[in-house]
């Protein structure tokens, strides 16, 4: 980790009791609160990935998800905002300068958007697109400065022909967020804070130039950085080893202040034998989980400096880091509950949120049941079917 990345670290870590004092806060308001925006906007947080053509740091993968993971650790909604909300850093490095000084003036530029097809239309208009559709899972959307969507390309009211999405052409369209609404319907399990409401288009125009087409333009294989989409879409495995890390922070503190009166004599919890077990199986399933999360993100990147790509085995391989690393929240949460007991099922406890985000984070489609068989298919030799991977 280079000086740069440590300090940024640093600063995560300066924020820990920042932003978890502000946890229920964050949760009942169902997105971050302004100032606390601020704040993370201040210390650098959403600029990590920006390029340093432009003045950012230019993190690596492994170094972005070692802060990432630090602000997770904080508060799980924090940490996944400020990945979401950072991905303009990719952007940012494989689009046009000129296009990136109309979009993305700041470092500290923040994003949000729908990648995956479906609900999208881009109608082809003379100078660019009108973008309509309703698009779901908006995170950080109360704060963003910037929204981008998928959209099937259209002309004169039907779709366009020669793409490779049922033979429909696709771009990703990129807008400010003065031109588009977003609705107030985050209600959910888990990752409450995290404002991913819908959000809609109207025949919202945007220039061509503001377009990419995600088959041939979402990389530059001169850089490490922005040589392949991975390269912000793998930050997610950031959030479930924070949310990892926190649960066992919490359990090793519940366990260490509590003593165990029956049966007589008393004795300190961290005396009993099934706490020590808990503790020591949630690390078990915590340390390989981020070890092979980090050293997949190190070997992607240095594939990618030496050779602008990586094997499809490698590429697979973060991939399934992301998964490997929610599922194993979802067991290291769940095992530690069950050792806190009835402290965790009150209103407010850190455990009983830690549980409801490792479970919502482990929804994402990046880590479905469905991207893993596709995954394991490109071990197989089998390109994915998504231009991300």
């Amino acid at each position: 980790m280079g000086d740069q990345a440590q300090a940024m670290l640093e600063a995560a870590r300066a924020l820990y009791p920042v932003i978890a004092e502000r946890s229920a806060e964050i949760e009942q308001l169902r997105r971050l609160p302004a100032d606390l925006v601020a704040q993370l906007r201040a210390a650098g947080m959403f600029s990590m990935a920006m390029p340093k053509s432009r003045g950012g740091p230019q993190l690596s993968l492994a170094d972005q998800i070692l802060v990432l993971e630090q602000l997770s650790c904080a508060d799980s909604s924090v940490g996944w905002c400020v990945k979401i909300g950072g991905d303009s850093g990719y952007f940012a490095g494989i689009m046009d300068p000129a296009v990136v000084d109309e979009l993305m003036p700041r470092l500290d530029t923040i994003i949000a958007g729908f990648a995956p097809m479906g609900p999208g239309r881009l109608d082809k208009v003379e100078g660019g697109y009108l973008l309509s559709g309703r698009f779901p899972f908006g995170s950080g959307s109360t704060h963003a400065d910037i929204f981008f969507a998928s959209g099937a390309v259209f002309e004169n009211g039907e779709p366009a022909s020669g793409g490779t999405w049922g033979g429909i052409p696709v771009r990703l369209g990129f807008t400010t967020a003065d031109k588009v609404q977003v609705e107030d319907n985050w209600f959910t399990t888990g990752l409450s804070g995290t404002g991913s409401n819908h959000w809609v288009a109207k025949e919202v125009f945007i220039p061509e130039r503001h377009t990419l087409d995600p088959l041939t333009q979402v990389s530059r294989p001169d850089i490490a950085n922005y040589a392949h989409p991975l390269n912000f879409t793998a930050t997610l495995a950031a959030v479930p080893l924070g949310i990892m890390a926190r649960a066992l922070d919490e359990a090793n503190a519940f366990v260490l202040g509590r003593t165990v009166p029956f049966p007589p004599p008393s004795r300190l919890l961290s005396e009993v034998g099934q706490a020590r077990g808990a503790i020591a199986q949630a690390e078990m399933i915590r340390g390989p989980a981020r070890a092979y999360v980090l050293e997949n993100a190190r070997a992607f990147t240095r594939a990618l400096a030496a050779h602008g790509e990586a094997s499809l085995e490698l590429r697979a391989a973060v991939g399934l880091g992301m998964a490997h690393a929610c599922r194993a929240a979802c067991e290291v949460t769940r095992l530690l509950f069950d050792l806190v007991g009835t402290s965790a099922i009150h209103q407010g406890a850190v455990m009983g949120r830690l549980l409801r985000d490792a479970m919502t984070a482990n929804q994402h489609v990046t880590v479905s049941q469905g991207n893993v068989e596709a995954l394991g298919g490109m071990l197989l030799g089998h390109p994915h079917p998504s231009p991300f991977y």
